[in-house]
């Protein structure tokens, strides 16, 4: 987001399947608020959820959202950059529920490999802010071959 400037208009679209009941998915609106802080912005004055009618013109900090939901679709998110004569999507689709298990289980041998950080004062340490994105990159660092057919539990 920082790359491409404010020059490109932002809609998050996520699918899942029928069954699901909340929209947004949790996922997409993470994504929302990442791209609300980078573009250093309010999200509950931006977000526009779907759109009808007329509703004017967007504006440029404005950020899209839009949830749909079909058949047996596990989770597909996208990001789109759209801007004048172009558009970048950067889309992440789950085929099974089966890479979110591989993921959570990468993330828990990732944790049990971190030193734990030192209580002050007798307290437990808050939370950092934007933690998010350092956790996030961290899994990639650590390169675990999990079998391609995982056992399914």
């Amino acid at each position: 987001v920082q790359v491409l400037g404010t020059d490109f208009d932002l809609e998050v679209v996520e699918m899942h399947h029928r069954l699901k009941k909340d929209a947004p998915s949790g996922t997409a609106a993470t994504l929302s608020e990442i791209l609300a802080e980078v573009r250093q912005v309010s999200l509950e004055k931006e977000l526009r959820h779907g759109r009808e009618g007329i509703v004017g013109e967007r504006t440029d900090s404005e950020i899209g959202m839009h949830s749909l939901r079909g058949g047996d679709v596990v989770g597909d998110h996208t990001v789109v950059y759209a801007g004048n004569g172009e558009r970048l999507e950067l889309t992440h689709k789950a085929a099974s529920r089966n890479t979110f298990a591989n993921g959570a289980l990468r993330a828990a041998i990732w944790a049990c490999s971190q030193s734990p950080r030192p209580l002050q004062h007798g307290k437990r340490p808050r939370p950092r802010v934007g933690r998010r994105r350092e956790w996030s990159q961290s899994p990639q660092a650590v390169n675990f071959n999990f079998p391609v057919n995982w056992p399914s539990w």
